[in-house]
């Protein structure tokens, strides 16, 4: 059964491999300039494409490269990429996005009448981003979902530009590291602040027991139920770091949950499974014994230290063991949510009650269990008092 699902899986990828052509899966890169009209350099410049929610800066060179995933890139899309400053006129080039490298270059004239007053903040969303010192870079709940991971962090892999994730291994709630725009510290962690619903959250690996039976240890932003995210907002800047303090120094990650709606109340229950198994083992070599030995003189053993490494033939008939195959299982992921939503003018509610659970497909206690229980509700007392 197992190499006939191996045939499977090898024509399948052999179909894709036809149909899809590796530059689809290639990510646009784009590259160029941002002067003003003298041919100086503009430092800080703010390079954004609004449709899809990415952007980055300028080096003091000038200088930018703007990373957009494959992901993002839905055929030839036609977007409109805008340089702007504060101080300075706006510039909008619309462009093809096309798998590879494309050049963009900016010209961005002085205008006094753009230095005007502004206060930026951290969680400053409401003001209009051509104004903000600092890049953001949005995640949508739908792009969580599509991925299906059970950890947060490694659901933000590959969704932004300048985003690094690495997870730790393939077990069963493995920890994964999240780091932006690189390192900052040789010593010090270079993962971002969490924050969720305005409260800061640490993203730490911590063991809370003296052993964990062989299962790696997981971060603590795997906590938070994916379901449970509205949107994600990732910064990194001087406004990230003004208000949250040096934690922010290597940005910031903010989370917005869901919350009810005026109207009817809501129940809604998502179920989902799956099946994970190993199908490509290491195969069983069953022509030689297992010793040292030495080729002149196959009946007598050798040191350690003899190139040799292969026993004598094995006989015509002899029972061999594949003990390699008894250490993997087929594993269940079972991911059941629930949630009750809905308010009216005054008041809103959302409740939500998640329980996953992950064996993994190593025989032995790898399992991975989580249960989460959520509630965010608002009432408005006042027009200005709201709890």
């Amino acid at each position: 059964m197992r190499p006939l699902l191996h045939q499977l899986s090898v024509c399948a990828f052999a179909l894709a491999s036809v149909t899809l052509p590796a530059s689809a899966q290639e990510p646009t890169t784009l590259t160029g300039s941002v002067r003003s009209p003298a041919g100086v350099p503009v430092d800080a410049a703010t390079i954004f494409i609004e449709s899809l929610n990415l952007g980055v800066l300028s080096n003091p060179q000038g200088r930018f490269i703007l990373i957009v995933p494959a992901s993002r890139r839905v055929g030839d899309a036609r977007v409109d990429l805008r340089a702007s400053q504060i101080g300075r006129s706006s510039q909008v080039q619309t462009i093809t996005l096309q798998p590879g490298t494309q050049v963009v270059d900016f010209v961005l004239a002085d205008d006094p009448l753009l230095l005007e007053a502004i206060v930026v903040t951290g969680v400053g969303l409401n003001v209009e981003r051509q104004k903000l010192g600092v890049t953001i870079n949005s995640v949508t709940a739908d792009e969580i979902a599509l991925s299906q991971e059970v950890n947060l962090v490694s659901a933000l892999a590959g969704k932004a530009p300048n985003v690094q994730v690495t997870s730790s291994s393939g077990d069963p709630g493995a920890g994964s590291y999240i780091r932006i725009r690189g390192a900052n510290s040789l010593l010090g962690s270079n993962q971002p602040l969490f924050v969720v619903d305005g409260v800061p959250v640490d993203n730490s690996t911590t063991a809370i027991e003296s052993t964990t039976a062989g299962t790696v240890l997981t971060n603590r932003a795997a906590d938070i139920n994916p379901n449970d995210i509205e949107s994600i907002e990732i910064l990194k800047g001087a406004a990230a770091a003004a208000i949250y303090g040096s934690r922010a120094a290597n940005g910031v990650v903010m989370i917005t949950t869901k919350r009810g709606r005026p109207g009817t109340s809501t129940i809604q229950y998502r179920s989902s499974f799956a099946w994970n198994e190993v199908t490509n083992l290491v195969p069983l070599q069953r022509t030689f014994g297992q010793g040292l030995v030495n080729p002149a003189a196959p009946n007598v053993n050798t040191s350690p230290n003899s190139p040799a490494t292969w026993g004598p033939a094995l006989p015509t008939g002899a029972v061999t063991y594949d003990h390699a195959g008894e250490l993997y299982k087929t594993g269940l992921v079972s991911d059941q949510f629930l949630t009750w939503s809905g308010g009216n003018e005054s008041t809103d509610y959302y409740l939500s009650v998640g329980r996953l659970d992950n064996d993994g497909t190593i025989v032995g206690p790898q399992k991975y269990e989580r249960t989460t229980v959520r509630l965010r509700a608002g009432h408005a007392f006042r027009d200005d008092l709201r709890v």
